[in-house]
């Protein structure tokens, strides 16, 4: 009887442990709430616009997520020209709500809270600035470094020609992670740059095709 109590007394704690730890989570709905997952941004006094994809990093959990980290690495694409493979830390969006006012990495997320996190943006005159090889860059990682600039930002490694491009998101923190994948639709148009998250069915494919 004491071996049972103790072997039921060892489940339910893990049991609580799982449900009060930081669980980490992805949400996108860019077609239904275009404000929150794709706004669109005039800035006059630079004159430049730009269309800024992002999703949501909800906590779950019961514990606070602390020191949260995300990265984006290119995985497929079926463009002639693609960003650099390597893992490319991404920007959270800075909590006074100014896109140029940005953190690379966010403390933490509050249990049943949510934090807005950037993937990638459009510039109207992205395709005006030369690069090597010449074929015109539309989109760019959104990193702090590019997020930031707002003047020929560095944008050769991190740069989108149009076309379609299959991301991996990673979210980690101290205490809990997850990923997602995300198809890119690269637009000549700036303001039509768009993503959508991938199906139960397609990262099926995309995992027999790998």
């Amino acid at each position: 009887m004491a071996v049972t109590n103790s072997i039921r007394a060892s489940i339910r704690k893990r049991r609580n442990g799982f449900f009060r730890r930081a669980r980490l989570h992805i949400q996108h709905n860019e077609r239904r709430y275009s404000s929150i997952y794709a706004p669109a941004r005039t800035y006059p006094n630079i004159g430049i616009s730009r269309k800024y994809l992002r999703i949501q990093v909800r906590n779950r959990g019961k514990e606070v997520a602390t020191n949260c980290e995300a990265r984006l690495i290119v995985i497929r694409t079926i463009a002639q020209q693609s960003p650099a493979i390597e893992e490319v830390i991404l920007g959270w969006e800075g909590t006074v709500g100014n896109v140029n006012k940005n953190i690379q990495r966010t403390q933490f997320i509050d249990p049943k809270s949510r934090q807005l996190l950037h993937i990638v943006f459009s510039d109207s005159t992205f395709p005006t600035i030369q690069v090597d090889p010449p074929n015109p860059i539309h989109a760019v990682i959104s990193s702090k470094a590019t997020l930031d600039s707002f003047i020929n930002p560095r944008i050769i490694e991190h740069g989108f020609v149009p076309g379609q491009f299959i991301v991996k998101i990673t979210v980690t923190s101290e205490n809990a992670n997850c990923h997602e994948y995300f198809k890119i639709d690269v637009n000549n148009q700036w303001d039509k740059l768009s993503m959508k998250k991938l199906s139960w069915l397609e990262k099926r494919k995309l995992n027999d095709d790998s």
